[in-house]
């Protein structure tokens, strides 16, 4: 990831935290504490995350430049079903999460559920630490 960041010459790295969110900004500085992290929380299937994306595609608001067969794959592979594809589709969350950042003002994002005392103890450590702080 970091060495993508500096690559591409990137303004931010997008982290899901519902699974080691903590872990993964921290694992990002390590690598690069200069990039830039933000966080997002899935409160929604992939599936629903990705209709608006849809529409930006449909209005011709975003391109592929260059060969991506796998991440077209698990594009392709999205329905009002559900995801219909045979392997977790990564590449697409991803890219979802990115221009749905991207598109802020078209697209509106996950918001972050209130979390109890009890809640951030657990999902951030005592006293609200940073994860191994």
């Amino acid at each position: 990831t970091a060495d993508l960041f500096d690559r591409h010459q990137a303004d931010f790295v997008v982290g899901e935290a519902n699974y080691g969110g903590a872990m993964v900004k921290f694992t990002i500085k390590v690598a690069n504490p200069r990039i830039h992290y933000k966080k997002v929380v899935a409160t929604r299937g992939k599936h629903v995350r990705a209709e608006p994306i849809a529409a930006l595609y449909e209005k011709g608001k975003v391109r592929h430049v260059g060969i991506f067969s796998d991440l077209e794959d698990e594009l392709s592979a999205f329905s009002t079903a559900g995801y219909l594809g045979e392997d977790s589709p990564n590449r697409a969350d991803a890219l979802i999460w990115v221009l749905t950042s991207l598109f802020a003002g078209l697209v509106k994002p996950d918001t972050v559920p209130e979390q109890t005392e009890a809640e951030r103890y657990v999902n951030e450590g005592a006293g609200n630490l940073e994860w191994m702080g």
